[in-house]
């Protein structure tokens, strides 16, 4: 038995499973929209300057989404996880590590990969500008976020020194 193939090759599995979550976690009105602006985004601009963009976006959505001061790291992503909840935008984990807090983020949405542009390094710039804003807000006396990992989903950030 262990020489039967699957019937879908898991690559075409993970496809399929994009598709589906995009076509359902983004209004039909916005898909088009978004998918081109993903790529507009990175005709004749740098890298780093779309980056950059992106992360300001999520600081504006951090201020659009604010957060009450809370006293627990649980506290916070049970705070965290309510508002992604809200506008669809995945789930959360918040662990302390020595260099700092580790926020794995999961399920984030996929409406701006088309063929050819990834969106995971966009999403994790927004979700960049979105935390830093948070914990900025939170009091916290850590001042540097960043991407952990190249892991796309989940995303996983430092916030720490």
């Amino acid at each position: 038995m262990s020489d039967i193939s699957p019937i879908l090759p898991a690559t075409e599995t993970q496809q399929l499973n994009d598709a589906y979550l995009a076509a359902r976690r983004c209004s039909a009105q916005w898909r088009a929209f978004l998918a081109a602006l993903a790529v507009e985004l990175h005709v004749g601009t740098e890298r780093e300057e779309v980056l950059a963009f992106l992360r300001a976006v999520g600081r504006r959505m951090a201020g659009r989404l604010p957060l009450t001061p809370k006293d627990t790291l649980p506290e916070l992503e049970v705070a965290m996880n309510e508002v992604w909840g809200q506008v669809d935008w995945g789930w959360t984990r918040l662990r302390p590590i020595d260099d700092g807090i580790a926020i794995i983020h999961g399920a984030y949405p996929t409406a701006f990969e088309t063929e050819g542009v990834m969106w995971s390094a966009g999403a994790a710039a927004v979700l960049e500008g979105v935390y830093a804003a948070w914990f900025e807000a939170q009091g916290s006396p850590l001042t540097t976020l960043k991407r952990m990992s190249e892991s796309t989903m989940p995303l996983e950030f430092l916030h720490g020194r």
